[in-house]
Protein backbone atom coordinates (compact mmCIF):
# COMPACT_ATOMS: atom_id res chain seq x y z
CA UNK A 1 0.00 0.00 0.00
CA UNK A 2 3.06 2.49 1.08
CA UNK A 3 4.89 1.21 -2.10
CA UNK A 4 1.89 1.89 -4.21
CA UNK A 5 1.16 5.65 -2.44
CA UNK A 6 4.62 6.56 -3.27
CA UNK A 7 4.34 5.80 -6.97
CA UNK A 8 1.32 7.34 -7.10
CA UNK A 9 2.76 10.77 -5.25
CA UNK A 10 5.78 10.64 -7.87
CA UNK A 11 3.26 10.30 -10.69
CA UNK A 12 1.13 13.49 -9.49
CA UNK A 13 4.71 15.29 -8.96
CA UNK A 14 5.58 14.72 -12.72
CA UNK A 15 2.17 15.93 -13.75
CA UNK A 16 3.39 18.67 -11.59
CA UNK A 17 6.01 20.10 -12.98
CA UNK A 18 5.05 18.87 -16.43
CA UNK A 19 1.72 21.81 -15.89
CA UNK A 20 4.58 24.41 -14.51
CA UNK A 21 6.82 23.46 -17.45
CA UNK A 22 3.86 24.35 -19.94
CA UNK A 23 2.71 27.39 -17.93
CA UNK A 24 6.29 28.73 -18.31
CA UNK A 25 6.07 28.37 -21.78
CA UNK A 26 3.37 30.09 -21.66
CA UNK A 27 1.26 27.67 -24.29
CA UNK A 28 4.32 28.49 -26.87
CA UNK A 29 4.14 26.10 -30.02
CA UNK A 30 7.87 26.60 -31.69
CA UNK A 31 6.38 27.11 -34.24
CA UNK A 32 7.59 29.50 -37.46
CA UNK A 33 6.01 30.64 -40.76
CA UNK A 34 8.36 31.13 -44.05
CA UNK A 35 6.74 33.75 -45.93
CA UNK A 36 9.39 34.07 -49.83
CA UNK A 37 8.61 36.64 -52.14
CA UNK A 38 8.96 34.87 -55.31
CA UNK A 39 9.10 36.12 -58.93
CA UNK A 40 9.33 34.62 -62.24
CA UNK A 41 11.16 37.74 -63.57
CA UNK A 42 14.64 36.06 -63.73
CA UNK A 43 16.25 32.63 -64.84
CA UNK A 44 18.24 32.40 -61.44
CA UNK A 45 15.13 32.17 -59.66
CA UNK A 46 14.53 28.85 -61.09
CA UNK A 47 17.51 27.82 -58.86
CA UNK A 48 16.66 29.59 -55.95
CA UNK A 49 13.19 27.75 -56.02
CA UNK A 50 14.31 24.40 -56.33
CA UNK A 51 17.07 25.04 -53.57
CA UNK A 52 14.33 25.74 -51.05
CA UNK A 53 11.89 23.13 -52.51
CA UNK A 54 14.70 20.55 -51.42
CA UNK A 55 13.86 21.47 -47.40
CA UNK A 56 11.70 23.78 -46.50
CA UNK A 57 8.82 21.09 -46.29
CA UNK A 58 11.04 19.09 -44.15
CA UNK A 59 10.53 20.47 -40.96
CA UNK A 60 6.87 20.87 -40.45
CA UNK A 61 6.95 20.10 -36.69
CA UNK A 62 8.43 23.39 -36.72
CA UNK A 63 8.05 25.52 -39.83
CA UNK A 64 5.89 25.80 -42.83
CA UNK A 65 6.82 27.46 -46.00
CA UNK A 66 5.35 29.44 -48.48
CA UNK A 67 6.37 31.32 -51.66
CA UNK A 68 4.85 34.50 -52.33
CA UNK A 69 4.26 35.75 -56.16
CA UNK A 70 2.01 38.87 -57.56
CA UNK A 71 -0.40 38.31 -60.10
CA UNK A 72 -1.99 40.91 -61.74
CA UNK A 73 -4.67 39.02 -63.52
CA UNK A 74 -5.97 37.43 -60.48
CA UNK A 75 -9.74 37.69 -60.01
CA UNK A 76 -9.39 37.39 -56.07
CA UNK A 77 -7.01 38.74 -53.30
CA UNK A 78 -5.85 35.42 -53.44
CA UNK A 79 -5.05 32.26 -54.92
CA UNK A 80 -3.20 28.83 -52.99
CA UNK A 81 -1.92 26.63 -55.22
CA UNK A 82 0.59 23.72 -53.31
CA UNK A 83 2.99 25.94 -51.51
CA UNK A 84 2.80 29.09 -53.76
CA UNK A 85 0.04 31.84 -52.66
CA UNK A 86 -0.76 34.05 -55.10
CA UNK A 87 -1.92 37.65 -54.25
CA UNK A 88 -3.00 40.29 -56.42
CA UNK A 89 -0.41 42.55 -57.35
CA UNK A 90 2.15 44.49 -59.89
CA UNK A 91 5.99 42.29 -59.21
CA UNK A 92 8.10 44.50 -58.53
CA UNK A 93 11.22 45.30 -56.17
CA UNK A 94 9.57 48.25 -54.71
CA UNK A 95 6.93 48.62 -53.63
CA UNK A 96 6.14 44.99 -54.82
CA UNK A 97 7.96 42.98 -52.47
CA UNK A 98 6.24 45.07 -49.51
CA UNK A 99 2.96 44.91 -50.65
CA UNK A 100 3.14 41.53 -51.30
CA UNK A 101 4.51 40.55 -48.17
CA UNK A 102 1.59 42.32 -46.17
CA UNK A 103 -1.06 40.90 -48.20
CA UNK A 104 0.58 37.59 -47.25
CA UNK A 105 0.97 38.44 -43.43
CA UNK A 106 -3.04 39.58 -44.29
CA UNK A 107 -3.94 36.23 -45.22
CA UNK A 108 -2.15 34.05 -42.89
CA UNK A 109 -3.82 36.48 -40.06
CA UNK A 110 -6.65 34.32 -39.06
CA UNK A 111 -4.08 31.12 -38.38
CA UNK A 112 -1.29 33.32 -37.02
CA UNK A 113 -1.84 32.26 -33.68
CA UNK A 114 -0.48 28.85 -34.37
CA UNK A 115 2.80 30.41 -34.97
CA UNK A 116 5.76 32.15 -32.69
CA UNK A 117 7.51 34.35 -35.64
CA UNK A 118 7.47 35.31 -39.12
CA UNK A 119 10.01 34.77 -40.71
CA UNK A 120 10.72 36.63 -44.11
CA UNK A 121 13.44 35.63 -46.42
CA UNK A 122 14.44 36.56 -50.06
CA UNK A 123 14.11 33.94 -52.44
CA UNK A 124 17.95 33.65 -53.12
CA UNK A 125 18.69 33.53 -49.65
CA UNK A 126 19.40 29.55 -48.32
CA UNK A 127 18.62 28.53 -43.96
CA UNK A 128 19.80 26.14 -41.83
CA UNK A 129 16.64 25.45 -40.34
CA UNK A 130 17.25 23.43 -37.12
CA UNK A 131 20.07 26.15 -36.83
CA UNK A 132 17.02 28.55 -36.97
CA UNK A 133 15.05 26.49 -34.45
CA UNK A 134 17.70 26.49 -32.15
CA UNK A 135 18.35 30.31 -32.10
CA UNK A 136 15.08 31.57 -31.52
CA UNK A 137 14.24 28.66 -28.86
CA UNK A 138 14.84 31.11 -26.03
CA UNK A 139 13.62 34.31 -27.93
CA UNK A 140 11.19 36.60 -26.86
CA UNK A 141 7.54 35.91 -27.99
CA UNK A 142 6.78 39.56 -28.19
CA UNK A 143 8.06 43.00 -29.73
CA UNK A 144 11.29 40.85 -31.64
CA UNK A 145 12.28 42.28 -34.75
CA UNK A 146 15.73 40.35 -35.75
CA UNK A 147 18.45 39.51 -38.45
CA UNK A 148 21.64 40.93 -39.53
CA UNK A 149 21.86 44.27 -38.98
CA UNK A 150 23.14 47.42 -40.93
CA UNK A 151 23.10 51.28 -40.04
CA UNK A 152 22.51 54.07 -42.04
CA UNK A 153 20.92 57.94 -41.38
CA UNK A 154 17.45 57.54 -42.00
CA UNK A 155 16.78 61.49 -41.98
CA UNK A 156 20.60 62.49 -42.15
CA UNK A 157 19.82 63.33 -38.38
CA UNK A 158 18.46 60.35 -37.31
CA UNK A 159 20.34 56.87 -37.47
CA UNK A 160 18.25 54.18 -38.30
CA UNK A 161 19.52 50.52 -37.75
CA UNK A 162 17.78 48.33 -40.32
CA UNK A 163 17.74 44.54 -40.96
CA UNK A 164 18.35 43.46 -44.03
CA UNK A 165 15.60 42.25 -46.32
CA UNK A 166 17.19 39.41 -47.48
CA UNK A 167 16.02 37.74 -44.20
CA UNK A 168 14.19 38.96 -41.20
CA UNK A 169 12.49 37.85 -38.36
CA UNK A 170 9.18 39.06 -36.55
CA UNK A 171 7.34 37.83 -33.74
CA UNK A 172 3.69 37.31 -34.33
CA UNK A 173 2.50 40.89 -32.91
CA UNK A 174 4.93 42.50 -34.74
CA UNK A 175 3.04 40.71 -37.81
CA UNK A 176 -0.67 42.00 -36.47
CA UNK A 177 0.64 45.55 -35.92
CA UNK A 178 2.21 45.80 -39.51
CA UNK A 179 -0.87 44.42 -41.07
CA UNK A 180 -2.89 46.94 -38.81
CA UNK A 181 -0.82 49.48 -40.81
CA UNK A 182 -0.76 48.43 -44.12
CA UNK A 183 -2.43 51.63 -45.87
CA UNK A 184 0.74 53.64 -44.26
CA UNK A 185 3.34 50.82 -45.24
CA UNK A 186 1.72 49.80 -48.90
CA UNK A 187 1.85 51.45 -52.14
CA UNK A 188 4.63 53.30 -51.67
CA UNK A 189 6.20 55.51 -54.16
CA UNK A 190 9.29 54.23 -55.81
CA UNK A 191 12.08 55.63 -53.30
CA UNK A 192 15.33 53.92 -51.60
CA UNK A 193 13.44 54.63 -48.21
CA UNK A 194 10.48 53.32 -49.33
CA UNK A 195 12.36 49.43 -50.13
CA UNK A 196 10.44 47.05 -47.58
CA UNK A 197 13.53 46.67 -45.21
CA UNK A 198 14.29 50.51 -44.52
CA UNK A 199 10.60 51.07 -44.26
CA UNK A 200 9.85 48.82 -42.18
CA UNK A 201 12.95 49.75 -39.89
CA UNK A 202 11.82 52.86 -39.90
CA UNK A 203 8.17 52.19 -38.55
CA UNK A 204 9.19 49.88 -36.31
CA UNK A 205 11.76 52.44 -34.84
CA UNK A 206 8.79 54.63 -34.75
CA UNK A 207 6.96 52.00 -32.49
CA UNK A 208 10.46 52.12 -30.10
CA UNK A 209 11.49 48.47 -31.47
CA UNK A 210 15.09 48.02 -31.78
CA UNK A 211 16.26 45.28 -33.73
CA UNK A 212 18.45 41.97 -32.60
CA UNK A 213 21.54 41.31 -34.82
CA UNK A 214 22.61 38.23 -35.52
CA UNK A 215 24.82 37.78 -38.64
CA UNK A 216 24.15 36.34 -42.12
CA UNK A 217 26.97 34.70 -44.39
CA UNK A 218 27.30 36.32 -47.28
CA UNK A 219 28.42 35.12 -51.13
CA UNK A 220 28.89 38.04 -53.17
CA UNK A 221 31.57 35.89 -55.03
CA UNK A 222 31.95 32.95 -56.19
CA UNK A 223 33.78 30.76 -53.84
CA UNK A 224 32.74 27.06 -53.01
CA UNK A 225 30.88 26.75 -49.98
CA UNK A 226 33.04 23.51 -48.83
CA UNK A 227 36.44 25.39 -49.02
CA UNK A 228 35.00 28.58 -46.44
CA UNK A 229 33.02 25.80 -44.45
CA UNK A 230 35.74 26.38 -41.57
CA UNK A 231 35.20 30.12 -41.76
CA UNK A 232 31.34 30.20 -40.82
CA UNK A 233 30.67 30.50 -37.76
CA UNK A 234 28.60 27.76 -35.71
CA UNK A 235 26.07 29.34 -35.26
CA UNK A 236 25.12 30.98 -38.59
CA UNK A 237 21.36 29.80 -40.18
CA UNK A 238 21.46 32.54 -42.96
CA UNK A 239 23.19 32.94 -46.23
CA UNK A 240 22.95 35.50 -48.50
CA UNK A 241 23.84 34.16 -51.97
CA UNK A 242 23.75 36.99 -54.26
CA UNK A 243 26.73 37.42 -56.80
CA UNK A 244 27.43 40.19 -58.64
CA UNK A 245 27.63 39.51 -62.07
CA UNK A 246 25.51 38.90 -65.41
CA UNK A 247 22.02 37.02 -64.76
CA UNK A 248 23.76 33.83 -67.21
CA UNK A 249 26.68 33.60 -65.04
CA UNK A 250 24.35 33.67 -61.54
CA UNK A 251 22.68 31.15 -62.45
CA UNK A 252 25.72 28.89 -62.77
CA UNK A 253 27.77 30.50 -59.84
CA UNK A 254 24.82 30.20 -57.46
CA UNK A 255 23.28 27.07 -58.29
CA UNK A 256 26.64 26.03 -57.11
CA UNK A 257 26.58 27.40 -54.42
CA UNK A 258 22.82 26.32 -53.39
CA UNK A 259 23.65 22.56 -54.10
CA UNK A 260 27.25 22.39 -52.06
CA UNK A 261 25.46 24.11 -49.41
CA UNK A 262 22.41 21.58 -48.74
CA UNK A 263 24.98 18.83 -49.12
CA UNK A 264 26.88 20.58 -45.97
CA UNK A 265 23.72 20.96 -43.79
CA UNK A 266 21.59 18.85 -44.73
CA UNK A 267 22.95 15.53 -46.05
CA UNK A 268 23.08 14.07 -42.47
CA UNK A 269 19.74 15.43 -41.26
CA UNK A 270 17.61 13.35 -43.67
Amino acid sequence: MNFFMSKQSNLVWIFFVYALFLQQLGGRTLKSLILIPSSESELVYKVHRKSWRRYMHRFQDNFDAFFIQADPQLDQDYLMKGDVLYVRGEESICPGVMDKTIQAMEYFLPILDRYDYIIRPNLSSFLVLPRLQNFLKDKPLKKFYAGHTYERGHDRITPLYWVGGACYILSKDLVKLVVENKSFLMHRPKLELNWDDLLLASFLQQQNISPYHHPCYKFEQFHYPHKVFCNIPKDTYHFRIRILERDSKRYKFEKIIHEELYELFYTDVF
